[in-house]
């Protein structure tokens, strides 16, 4: 019952992390998902590259490759989208992958070891390192957000 009760909370933490990451994104231009303060610093669209080409492949095939997915952290940084519509696409495309295999798991799955980077965890140990990783990146979305709405920032409620 913890487990089915634990799934059931990720989920919707899933959700609220996706709703205030784009509450975050509407507020900035087109032109702000694209700017950097310098060239150390990351983009939003950049941002949502990197999450999406974490969410894709890890848990594209989750149950098939049990996290032994190959990962390209090569591209994780580039930005290859022209537009807002490229970056939602790809935004889109990350969490609808995360989303469906997070609804698949069962309470049974939770303790069974998968590989993720070479190293073993067990499927609960893997949700919440994507969970950290995803309220982090969240996180830099709405802070680079606020910081270019400056005074005409409106506050995200978190749920």
């Amino acid at each position: 019952m913890v487990g089915v009760e634990y799934l059931r909370v990720v989920s919707e933490r899933c959700q609220s992390l996706k709703r205030m990451a784009e509450e975050a994104m509407r507020q900035v231009s087109d032109s702000g998902l694209f700017w950097s303060e310098n060239e150390n610093s990351n983009s939003i669209a950049v941002i949502v590259n990197q999450m999406s080409n974490q969410m894709v492949p890890r848990w594209a095939n989750f149950f098939i490759t049990r996290g032994e997915e190959p990962y390209n952290s090569e591209n994780e940084f580039n930005q290859y989208f022209l537009s807002r519509q490229d970056v939602i696409r790809c935004w889109e495309r990350g969490w609808k992958n995360f989303n469906e295999v997070i609804q698949q798991i069962k309470e049974e799955d939770l303790l069974q070891a998968v590989t993720i980077e070479e190293n073993t965890h067990t499927v609960l140990e893997a949700i919440e390192k994507a969970m950290f990783q995803k309220a982090y990146n969240v996180g830099q979305i709405i802070y680079i957000s606020k910081y270019l709405q400056s005074d005409d920032w409106k506050s995200i409620k978190i749920i």
